[in-house]
């Protein structure tokens, strides 16, 4: 049976200002940081242009967008 191993992380639904924390513990700890976000982002639903893009690229992080349906669908 191979280890299964975890070779990149990544976040989802997070503040600006907690993504920006927390890779700031993980670079000040020399711990893995976060590579990528999931969160929420379409034509509809913008708001993560509002801070967080700043924050990602800041710290080179790709976007994995997600799509919710609204109910009344």
């Amino acid at each position: 049976m191979k280890a299964g191993k975890v070779r990149f992380i990544g976040c989802s639904n997070l503040s600006a200002a907690q993504l920006d924390e927390a890779q700031g513990v993980a670079s000040r700890l020399g711990l893995a940081a976060f590579v990528s976000c999931q969160d929420e982002y379409n034509l509809l639903d913008r708001d993560l242009e509002k801070d967080r893009v700043a924050v990602m690229r800041k710290h080179g992080l790709g976007l994995c967008p997600t799509f919710r349906w609204p109910a009344d669908y």
